[in-house]
């Protein structure tokens, strides 16, 4: 907002199948972090990501408020037990031509690269004879929403 407050975490969730999916999470304004301490989230999953991964699930999203770093981590968990982490992080830099060239020729197939990784990771699976599970229909909303899985006691 215009004080500088974080008043709501939109985290984007996307699959192989050109779709995407979105979990908000309001933040209350007594419930502001500190840049060590870090926000932590979940969301009942509600959108089909992996052919490998079953729906009932829940996310778990930890990140701390971005600085000159920023990381991300989502913990999937089906029935209490993690199934998979997944970890982003980013440098922060001011944005220009010559990073965005420079960024083109550092990782000129990084698109190719992802893909061709989840589909090499996707016949490993399938080689270990990893169940299918089949995709149900897109949900009918675009958002859904989360909540904090602490208080602001941090």
């Amino acid at each position: 907002d215009a004080n500088q407050n974080l008043n709501a975490v939109l985290y984007e969730v996307r699959n192989t199948f050109k779709q995407r999916h979105h979990y908000l999470v309001p933040i209350n304004n007594s419930d502001t972090a500190t840049h060590t301490q870090p926000y932590k989230h979940q969301a009942d999953k509600h959108f089909y990501v992996s052919p490998f991964m079953p729906m009932e699930c829940t996310y778990q999203f930890t990140f701390k408020l971005p600085q000159e770093k920023l990381a991300l981590t989502i913990n999937q968990t089906h029935q209490g037990k993690p199934i998979m982490t997944a970890v982003w992080k980013g440098q922060r830099e001011t944005l220009s031509q010559s990073v965005i060239t420079k960024q083109l020729f550092k990782h000129p197939l990084n698109t190719v690269k992802v893909i061709f990784a989840i589909h090499w990771e996707a016949l490993k699976l399938w080689g270990k004879g990893v169940k299918l599970v089949k995709r149900p229909a897109a949900p009918s909303h675009l958002i859904s929403h989360g909540q904090p899985t602490h208080s602001s006691k941090r």
